[in-house]
């Protein structure tokens, strides 16, 4: 049985406060339509939705800069922690006018069958916290969930620290913004959060000196220091002298060889052109004869065999 995962648990995964924020304003300020990306290490495309980052102004909680450097954090972490359901893309019309974030459609686009991630996502940014345990399977496991049942929880590991800051706070109160102290403090606190801290001081008033904010770091950075060390020493503690070993994890089925490929999207292709396959009406279906042509140019070149041209 599938431990239930909601949308929100997923995101305190990998993402702080203000992430999560301005994520959620990119979704309900952006939304811009869906197009085939590429999504993690995946060797073929699949179909996301899209919004505009720049748009996440609108919600009011960041500006310019702000948004720029937290979609920069979240990028580095989609790669960091190989997310393959969401996809940031730095200037995607190539002129500088502004980012795109994709969330995946769904699961298998050659199955249409089970919920859209970006509808849940999307219900998620407007305030509601869907189940997500059945799109995500396997991806998100039950210690990839934060917990704060039992004190056997896995503890994640630390995110970066600024050591400098704490070692020269008079540096960092000359050189380094507010902005990024206070992002730097949001993360320390979620973080002590995730992993189950009670006590968590609330964050400083942005009116607060950077000295307020500088103190608030460094007393974050000893709690985290502490608990990680703490979780180390029980977890090294209860390790037990033998463990029997466990089995490897089945391999999830390979979408098949080139020819494989090639001839499963020719015959449905060939099915909905002639209208023996009706399982979509409409614009769903003239996007997935749209992809499926797609899918087997790709599939031909995968062969070295001549691209069939189009009367």
């Amino acid at each position: 049985m599938k431990k239930s995962v909601s949308v929100s648990q997923v995101f305190a995964r990998y993402f702080n406060e203000n992430e999560i924020q301005v994520i959620k304003d990119a979704i309900l300020y952006g939304g811009w339509g869906d197009s085939e990306v590429r999504f993690g290490n995946d060797e073929e495309d699949a179909f996301g939705f899209g919004y505009c980052t720049n748009d996440a102004k609108k919600g009011g909680h960041f500006v310019g800069r702000q948004i720029s450097g937290l979609f920069s954090s979240i990028s580095k972490k989609i790669e960091k922690f190989g997310i393959n359901w969401m996809v940031h893309f730095p200037d995607w019309w190539g002129d500088g006018t502004g980012d795109m974030l994709f969330i995946r459609c769904r699961q298998n686009d050659d199955d249409h069958s089970g919920p859209a991630l970006y509808e849940l996502v999307e219900d998620w940014a407007r305030g509601m916290d869907p189940d997500c345990s059945e799109w995500f399977g396997e991806e998100v496991s039950e210690a990839e969930v934060p917990s704060n049942e039992g004190s056997s929880a896995e503890m994640e590991a630390l995110p970066e620290v600024e050591e400098r800051w704490i070692s020269d706070p008079k540096y960092a109160e000359k050189y380094v913004k507010k902005e990024v102290i206070a992002h730097k403090v949001s993360e320390a606190r979620e973080w002590l959060l995730r992993n189950g801290a009670t006590n968590v001081p609330e964050t400083p008033g942005f009116n607060e000196s950077k000295a307020v904010w500088l103190r608030q770091y460094k007393f974050l950075v000893q709690a985290m220091t502490l608990a990680h060390d703490i979780n180390s020493s029980n977890e090294e503690a209860s390790k037990p002298e033998t463990q029997a070993p466990t089995a490897s994890e089945p391999k999830k089925a390979h979408r098949g060889t080139a020819q494989e490929r090639l001839d499963r999207y020719t015959a449905e292709l060939e099915a909905r052109v002639a209208g023996t396959l009706t399982d979509l009406q409409g614009r769903a279906q003239s996007k997935r004869i749209a992809s499926l042509k797609r899918k087997i140019a790709r599939a031909t070149k995968a062969l070295g065999l001549p691209e069939v041209k189009e009367a």
